[in-house]
Parts: structure tokens; C-alpha cells; sequence
């Protein structure tokens, strides 16, 4: 994919803040000749050069791409002069193998859904045959074949005015749009009340012609654009879900399934907006409140159910071995078991330019810029710890694993972890973490110039 050096410069704006804020912690009293140092080190070309590497292939996690991605970093990092290592973990991973939707009745209705998203000539990688199809991380196989009902966002309020209303939930296909809840917060609320399955697409309100130009002439969503994620439930297990026993404790049954506990019992996809419009137009019912109508064409949205019947099947594979690859980086303080720690994921649904590689990219300038410091005799007072998670995407598990890995160590030594996930995604720079960090941010920002203007403001 093709960065201009404009994005990269932003990226090098994250760069600097995020090295300027882990001197400040593990650097206590150091000489400012070292942010001096540091910060005549970022390039915007490498930076482009960075992002290009990791954004040239599809790197799911646990596939073989994903694996090169956490050698080169390693490598990198080791070239560098940091010490480095992957730790490699085995979990539970689902990816799709057979996906349908299609409207069954009534019959001068029929249609089957896309489910994919189609070629875009300005863009070569939009044609790759290795991208994961559509699909929800951690939803189950199933079939379903129901009428529709429509609940907004499927916040618990939303289900809760429904039944109100005497609209029946149970044996029910939910149809929600994308926004304000995380999907799998979704996905539980929909089995909580009894439904059969959950379709979740992004309306043009929240993301799309509505919000300004689509994909490619801008940065919406175009019509037959799909999110893909995870709807694991992350409030009550994030990590694997498959390993109970880390999310309830030692004493619980590791046997007990998991499916329908910690992740969705009923099918979950998701749609883009043109595969969700004839579904939306087949409903009848009670006409849906103002505030939960999107901007679908020649859509009234009225929340059913039916008399529109839909039929889902889903297939996926679980394996419970995959493999995945965090990849550490340390440089050793004089205080060795003080630990100051920054972090960034780098699996990706498809190629993940934005969300996780733009952070990968100020990740590694950061290392650079470390190691240029190291090349000089450099040894922070605390240990800085540099880590490249897998598998967040399908919920924060490499993160995860690592944390209970670790627990012990992290819980009497860590002084602060920085996260970075999305390095860039337009010209605004934004933050946050604990309000006592609100001055230091603001501080080291205003003395990096600001990509688009030169200036500090």
C-alpha cells in the first residue's frame, strides 16, 4: 500500500511523544542532550518505510504472515542493539469457512447477501485472495432461520424498550447497527434476550456518505464496506476465551464449554450497509423512534419482526493450538526491576494500515531512536520494555497472556505502560490515560512541532 510522506511525518509526531514520555519515566533527573538526541533520530521516510512493510500483506493472527511480521520485528529491534525475543503462545482462534445470509420469504423478496467487499480499481490490495472474508472473531458456527427485528445499536436499553413495547425478542434474528457498545457487548445482550442470531452493519449515519466521502475519494465507508472484529465478551473474559480457568479462576471446571460463556452460543456477522438495505425495507411492525434511524436509502426503519424472514449459516474452524507471537524488547536499567513499559499490537484483520500499523510504525522509530542512544553509552535508569502484542484484535489476547504470564513481576515492578494502537488516522493528535499524566502529555507535545504547520501549537 502507498503512504505519502505526509501521514509519515505524522506518524513521527507519535514517535516523538511517545519516546519524550518514557524518558521522562525511565530517565528521572537524565540530561536533556538525550531528547536532543532522540529527537534528531525519527525520519519520515523510514517511517513510510515501516508502514509499507507491515501493510504490504494480509497478517491475521497465527497465520504464516503474522509470524514473519514478529520475526522481522524482533530482528529489527535486535539490529537496533536492544535485547529481543519472541514468546510464542498457543490459543484458541476461529477463522471463517463458509458464511450466508439471504432473505427466504416473502418470496417476492428474496436476496442473498454479498458478504464480501468488491474490487476498488485505485487500490491493488482491495483484490488480495489471502484477505480474511467478512466475518465477527470468536462468533460460533450456527444456522438460524427467523424473522428480523431491528435494535438500533443493541444497547441494553434498546431491548429493554422493545420488550416494553411488546416487540418480541426471543427466536428472533437481531439486527443492530455498528456503534456506542462493543460489538460483543452486542452479541451477549442478543443471546441474553433469547434471539437465534445477530446481524450487525454500519449505517451511513455513523459511518459513511453521511459523515463525508467514502472510500476511495475519502475516509467513510462506502456501500459495500464491512467491519470485521471480535464479539468475544471481553467485559467478562478478555483473552482466550477458551481458557476458563484463567477467567474464573483455578477452581473452575476447564471442561465446562466455553462457547455461549465467554463468547456467543448463536451466529454473529456482520454486513455492510447495502447487504443490511433489503433486509431493512422487508421490515414492518412499529415504526422505529427518530433517534434510531440511520440514513440507509429508502429505508423507514420500522423494528419488525418481519414479515421479513432471513436464514444465516455459519461455519468456522476452532483450533485450540494455534500458535501466536509476542515479540519483546528490553533495554536494561540501573534500576533492572523497575519496569517502564510501551506497547502496540501487530495482527491485523487484513492489512491493518491504520489500526494496528501506523502505531507499529512509531513503535519502531521509537526503537531506532533508542537504539541510536544506546550506540552512545546510553543506559536509562529504569528498564524500558518494548512489546509487539498478537492477537488483540480477536481480544487483546497476546496482551493478555502475557499479563497473567508476568503477573507477578508487572504487579512490583511496573511503573507505567503507554499504549500506542491507531498511530494516525488524520491530522488531530489525541491521547489519554490517567489524569495525573495530563501535564507531562501536554508538556512533551508542546515542544514537538506539529507536522502540517512546523509549529508548537
Amino acid at each position: 500500500m502507498a503512504y505519502g510522506l505526509s501521514s509519515a511525518r505524522r506518524v513521527l509526531l507519535v514517535v516523538c511523544v511517545l519516546a519524550a514520555v518514557c524518558l521522562c519515566f525511565v530517565s528521572v533527573g537524565a540530561d536533556s542532550n538525550e531528547e536532543e538526541t532522540f529527537l534528531g533520530v525519527p525520519d519520515p521516510q523510514q517511517a513510510r518505510n515501516h508502514l509499507e512493510y507491515y501493510t504490504a500483506l494480509p497478517h491475521i493472527a497465527g497465520s504464516m504472515r503474522d509470524f514473519e511480521t514478529a520475526n522481522w520485528t524482533m530482528n529489527q529491534w535486535l539490529s537496533y542493539g536492544l535485547e529481543a525475543w519472541i514468546e510464542e503462545e498457543f490459543i484458541m482462534l476461529t477463522y471463517p469457512l463458509y458464511r450466508r445470509v439471504e432473505i427466504t420469504s416473502p418470496a417476492e423478496q428474496v436476496f442473498v447477501a454479498s458478504m464480501q467487499e468488491p474490487w476498488v480499481e485505485q487500490d491493488p490490495t482491495s483484490n488480495n485472495t489471502d484477505s480474511v472474508p467478512t466475518f465477527n472473531g470468536y462468533g460460533p458456527s450456527g444456522n438460524a432461520t427467523a424473522e428480523v427485528v431491528y435494535v438500533n445499536y443493541c444497547r441494553e436499553d434498546d431491548f429493554l424498550l422493545l420488550i416494553s413495547e411488546g416487540v418480541k425478542i426471543e427466536g428472533n434474528i437481531v439486527l443492530c447497527r455498528y456503534g456506542h457498545v462493543f460489538r460483543g457487548i452486542k452479541s451477549m445482550l442478543a443471546q441474553k434476550y433469547n434471539a437465534v442470531g445477530v446481524l450487525i452493519y454500519s449505517d451511513p449515519i455513523d459511518d459513511g456518505f453521511r459523515r463525508g466521502e467514502v472510500y476511495p475519494e475519502g475516509p467513510w465507508r462506502p456501500v459495500q464496506g464491512v467491519q470485521r472484529g471480535s464479539v468475544a465478551f471481553l467485559s467478562i473474559c478478555p483473552g482466550d476465551p477458551s481458557d476458563l480457568e484463567a477467567c474464573f479462576g483455578p477452581d473452575f471446571d476447564n471442561s465446562t464449554s466455553y462457547i455461549g460463556r465467554t463468547m456467543p452460543s448463536i451466529p454473529v456477522l456482520p454486513l455492510s450497509w447495502g447487504d443490511a438495505q433489503p433486509i431493512l425495507m422487508g421490515l414492518g411492525g412499529k415504526a422505529a423512534n427518530p433517534g434510531w434511524h440511520g440514513a440507509v436509502p429508502n429505508v423507514t426503519y420500522n423494528v419488525g419482526p418481519g414479515p421479513v424472514t432471513v436464514r444465516m449459516q455459519v461455519e468456522v474452524s476452532y483450533n485450540e493450538t494455534t500458535p501466536i507471537w509476542n515479540v519483546v524488547g528490553r533495554i536494561k536499567g540501573q534500576q533492572e526491576d523497575r519496569l517502564v513499559l510501551i506497547g502496540n499490537h501487530r495482527d491485523a484483520w487484513v492489512f491493518g494500515a491504520t489500526d494496528p500499523s501506523s502505531g507499529s510504525s512509531a513503535l519502531m522509530e521509537t526503537a531506532r531512536g533508542f537504539g541510536e542512544l544506546i550506540k552512545k553509552g546510553w543506559k536509562p535508569q529504569r528498564t524500558l520494555m518494548l512489546l509487539s502484542w498478537d492477537a488483540e484484535e480477536y481480544g487483546l489476547v497476546g496482551s493478555t497472556i502475557y499479563g497473567r504470564k508476568h503477573q507477578n513481576d508487572l504487579a512490583t515492578q511496573a511503573v507505567a505502560y503507554i499504549n500506542v494502537d491507531v498511530g494516525v488516522s488524520g491530522p488531530w493528535f489525541d491521547a489519554s490515560g490517567t489524569p495525573s499524566l495530563i501535564d507531562l502529555v501536554v508538556g512533551v507535545a508542546s515542544d514537538v512541532p506539529y507536522p502540517n504547520n512546523g509549529t508548537n501549537d
